[in-house]
């Protein structure tokens, strides 16, 4: 992880900021959608698998800290952030103009597992 090397040896910084994306997903998901004009596919499980797959670098390098050593920081950052995925689609539920959605559940535990197989390409 040359790129997040830095972050690595400041776990306080690296956990904040893995906190605040989550806070800043849990905030966008509180967001009513307006409606969109159809375009072909639907971006939005792009769009949650690059989050998620921010995500789970971020606390993949949080939970690694000063100790980079096996892969139990990273099965670790998948979990957080499929369990994540799940709780923010419960939220969404609640949220109007918003559905829960089994297909972004996927999405986001696809972001997160292509960031564990490439972290170590960063």
């Amino acid at each position: 992880m040359a790129i997040f090397g830095w972050l690595e040896k400041r776990p306080a910084l690296a956990w904040n900021l893995a906190v605040l994306y989550a806070g800043a997903i849990f905030l966008f998901s509180a967001m009513p959608i307006p409606p969109q004009p159809p375009i072909g596919f639907d971006i939005t499980k792009i769009e949650h698998a690059l989050e998620y797959f921010i995500f789970a670098i971020l606390l993949i390098t949080a939970l690694r800290g000063k100790n980079p050593v096996g892969y139990y920081p990273v099965v670790l950052a998948v979990l957080i952030a499929a369990l994540y995925g799940i709780s923010d689609e419960v939220h969404q539920f609640f949220v109007p103009g918003r559905c829960m959605s089994i297909y972004d559940v996927l999405a986001d535990w696809a972001g997160a597992f292509i960031a564990a197989f490439i972290h170590k390409r960063l």
